[in-house]
């Protein structure tokens, strides 16, 4: 009232006032009771969060003493994308291959989990993909409605769409990933697709089988995990992964067709017989492979081995659990009822997750996702799995390097450099700021070449990023915006992603005309 001194900052009132109260605030370093506010100095039983915008992410965190809390997140954090990946530890030599094992296989789950809702204002009414493979399995050209997967406006999905490709990194859709909400925001992007696509095994041509930037395969979101801590795999696709291209056998079974196994699993595990099988995947461990003739799947909990009265392995009972990436939630009839679609955020509705792991919750029920020693043998799956896992490797500290050092750089050499790392780089960032360090622009490169080997990424020429940037509608999006700000008072940073994880500084420069 009139005349009162303000409690709060001691100021003489000279009329009566009304004020809103700010909040309890606390200098504690930790989030949990009791506090005593630095204000009122009341002393609270409750908790108490300091709440920071990350720059980077978005995301609004509590930073007190590593609660990492986050504030009116619309999704859960174990399937929040930008969370799931901050929580996955960046390897380094002197982990334990327990802790390397439980790396891989969080960041396998991610990929099959996290949530997103795609905008469709950009599209109109409908924007969807192609299922891989299944083209001419739902009547050919005259049901080509039928193997579009469609995505519904506000509604969620879950995990990378499985569209046959290996270029599609979790990591690319970072830039366009709102942490709080899960929206992607796919306007400014080409959706590019692979048209034409001709599938020799089964002579047949697939008019779409999605994006290049988005999309992946069973066998390349293994080696994505996988490459979080090796850089010693080059073969993304399930012909390559075992034994040659930085792939290890698990067993004593025999390669009767030498290297690459080709179409023959199912021969080789008969030639080996069930036992030498049998014997082999009890060697396997959570993170380990599998594959089988065009499919491939990942290990998540260490085997159960059951033996006989004479000391042989059970087939029958004996079994791991798997996950895998695949359009394996479909109705029987997809032309009599389309496509069985799910996410965990959409109440009691379900929509599409593509692939799934044992113990995720589909539908309401527990997918077991269990397979038998006997049924791994029936299909012809041999099991593998990548150095670092079995001490054959040590994980290497991540590197990358410019093609360029000055500290000023023009538009045009931008163009005519390179990056380059002993990873996999899974897309590289352009971020321009003012003199007061604030972000102005920022666009994002990938390499959106379909058959590549996983050595193909770890050099990005930039020509193409400036030229014809595949990731934006237009193609000259990077280039063209670049030369805005070459006054000589902006400053570019150019980062590389990592498929360790790491987003790492490759130049940082002024920009000149």
């Amino acid at each position: 009232t009139e005349g009162k001194k303000c409690s709060v900052c001691d100021t003489i009132l000279e009329e009566q006032k009304t004020v809103e109260p700010a909040g309890h605030k606390s200098n504690s370093t930790t989030c949990a009771p009791p506090h005593t506010c630095t204000v009122c100095h009341t002393t609270l039983n409750e908790t108490l969060h300091q709440w920071t915008t990350d720059t980077k992410t978005g995301i609004v965190i509590c930073t007190r003493n590593g609660c990492k809390e986050v504030k009116d997140s619309e999704i859960p954090q174990d399937k929040n994308l930008v969370l799931g990946l901050s929580k996955i530890p960046i390897a380094n030599p002197d982990m334990t291959e327990d802790e390397l094992r439980d790396l891989v296989v969080s960041f396998m789950k991610l990929q099959i989990n996290f949530a997103y809702r795609v905008d469709l204002k950009t599209y109109g009414s409908v924007y969807g993909y192609y299922i891989k493979n299944l083209y001419s399995s739902y009547g050919g050209s005259k049901n080509l409605a039928n193997v579009m997967i469609k995505f519904e406006h506000g509604k969620y999905y879950g995990g990378i769409p499985y569209m046959g490709n290996a270029a599609g990194s979790l990591y690319r859709w970072l830039p366009f990933y709102d942490a709080q909400t899960g929206d992607m925001d796919w306007s400014p992007i080409i959706v590019s697709r692979r048209e034409q696509w001709y599938d020799s095994k089964k002579k047949i041509t697939y008019p779409d089988v999605g994006s290049a930037i988005f999309g992946n395969s069973c066998s390349s979101s293994c080696v994505w995990a996988w490459s979080r801590v090796t850089n010693e795999v080059n073969s993304f696709w399930t012909s390559g992964l075992i034994p040659a291209n930085g792939y290890v056998k698990i067993g004593d079974y025999d390669l009767a067709s030498g290297d690459v196994h080709g179409d023959s699993t199912k021969t080789l595990c008969k030639t080996n017989g069930e036992q030498k099988m049998y014997e082999a995947y009890a060697q396997m461990l959570r993170a380990d492979g599998l594959v089988q003739s065009g499919h491939a799947a990942m290990i998540i909990a260490d085997p159960v081995v059951k033996y006989n009265d004479d000391g042989s392995i059970n087939g029958e009972e004996s079994y791991v659990l798997i996950a895998e990436q695949k359009a394996s939630f479909l109705t029987a009839s997809p032309l009599a009822g389309g496509v069985d679609q799910y996410s965990p955020l959409n109440g009691n509705i379900t929509y599409r997750i593509m692939g799934n792991y044992a113990g995720n919750v589909v539908n309401g029920s527990v997918k077991e996702m269990k397979r038998s020693f006997k049924n791994l043998f029936d299909d012809g799956f041999l099991p593998f799995t990548i150095p670092e896992l079995v001490g054959q490797g040590e994980v290497e500290r991540s590197t990358v390097s410019f093609s360029y050092s000055a500290p000023t750089i023009k538009v045009t050499d931008i163009a005519a450099q390179s990056a380059s790392s002993n990873y996999l780089i899974s897309d590289i960032t352009f971020e321009v700021r003012n003199v007061a360090g604030e972000l102005v622009f920022t666009a994002c490169y990938a390499n959106v070449s379909e058959h590549f080997s996983p050595n193909d990424l770890k050099t990005f020429p930039l020509t193409m990023a400036m030229t014809a940037n595949q990731m934006y509608a237009n193609g000259g999006y990077v280039g063209e915006n670049l030369a805005k700000y070459t006054d000589g008072t902006y400053t570019i940073e150019i980062l590389c992603r990592l498929s360790t994880g790491e987003l790492i500084s490759a130049y940082s420069g002024k920009l000149t005309k």
